[in-house]
């Protein structure tokens, strides 16, 4: 039997990173049993500054907030964001000052690693590659009588890189709540474009570090990606029976033998549904497990539930305790069925 094809999610390019990006042990992201969309917002200050010139000083801090978008199974994610920055330089020269201020639009696209696990609170590391465009920049002076201000590039007269491309990295926790999860992050950042803004020096770089926090919920209810089953050797064919030199009253008949196949071990997966059909979370986990189970037709109901690494049965057992139905085990052509019933008694 040929292994069931892996079905590919609609976003195609997202996908490829996926499968691009190796994490420790050899696997990556694609070859998760569940993966889980979350939207989120983070807020927190920033310092940036450059690598090189003497005309100004950058030692502000200043607001920083962000927008991400997470694509995360049990231990490893994938976070894009769109972060708003600003930097900040001020040069004092004989009571004189002369201030530049740049705004940025930042896109990071951040790999994030569980490097720790204790209960619902993950300790994480992340790095990846950083997209900045510079959308305003102002140059301000104040000092004997006279003040003005200008757009950078025209007030100096050059033109200089809107555009930076490097790298960030960092660590951060994340405490997950089920419907609900909190992050704090510290983060450094470097570019490697040069003649980012008009200053004394055309070789600087951009540097900076960060320190956010953050919170986010589901944005899908159950998200999976099939394992390929494994193959079933196919039964030997009986060989035919020579015939008997004289008539036989009642002849052996010939047995087939096959292989027994291996009985994979338990599957353990994470399920997080809010608001969701019942039947739709016992077919996600049935799927994600290759278990099978079935479902009352009389039952009509959503649950909302959070679980974490457990076995289909694990899983069914807490749907039942939730719900309040019982479970019962049938067998069917061979196979056994984990199937949810109402309970005898008054109807509830």
């Amino acid at each position: 039997m040929a292994p069931l094809p892996v079905p590919i999610p609609r976003r195609p390019l997202l996908y490829a990173l996926l499968v691009a990006c190796p994490l420790p042990g050899g696997a990556s992201l694609a070859s998760a049993q569940v993966l889980r969309w979350d939207v989120g917002v983070k807020s927190g200050f920033a310092r940036n500054a450059l690598s090189s010139g003497r005309e100004f000083t950058w030692n502000r801090s200043t607001g920083s907030n962000a927008a991400f978008l997470r694509l995360s199974n049990e231990d490893v994610a994938l976070q894009g964001e769109a972060l708003m920055s600003r930097r900040v330089g001020v040069s004092v020269v004989a009571g004189t000052v002369l201030t530049m201020q740049a705004d940025y639009v930042e896109f990071p696209l951040m790999m994030q690693w569980d490097a720790l696990r204790f209960g619902r609170l993950a300790a994480y590391l992340t790095g990846g590659p950083l997209v900045t465009f510079r959308y305003r920049c102002r140059l301000q002076f104040d000092g004997g009588g006279v003040t003005f201000d200008d757009e950078c590039d025209a007030a100096r007269g050059v033109t200089s890189n809107r555009i930076d491309i490097g790298g960030a990295g960092g660590a951060g926790l994340r405490l997950d709540l089920g419907l609900l999860a909190l992050t704090a992050e510290a983060r450094a950042s470097r570019g490697l474009s040069t003649n980012i803004l008009p200053i004394d020096s055309t070789q600087a770089r951009s540097t900076g570090w960060s320190a956010m926090v953050g919170a986010s919920v589901p944005l899908a209810r159950l998200r999976r990606i099939r394992q390929p089953m494994p193959a079933v050797p196919v039964a030997a064919q009986p060989r035919p029976v020579a015939s008997a030199p004289f008539p036989q009253r009642f002849p052996t008949p010939a047995v087939a033998t096959a292989p027994v196949p291996e009985v994979p071990a338990a599957i353990r997966i994470s399920v997080d549904a809010d608001d969701v059909d019942l039947a739709e979370v016992l077919a996600g986990i049935a799927s994600a497990t290759h278990t099978r189970i079935a479902l009352d037709p009389r039952v009509r109901r959503r649950v909302t539930l959070s679980l974490r690494n457990v076995t289909a049965e694990e899983a069914v057992q807490a749907i039942t305790n939730r719900t309040g139905l019982g479970m019962i085990r049938t067998v069917e052509n061979g196979r056994s069925v984990m199937e949810l019933r109402p309970l005898p008694g008054p109807a509830r």
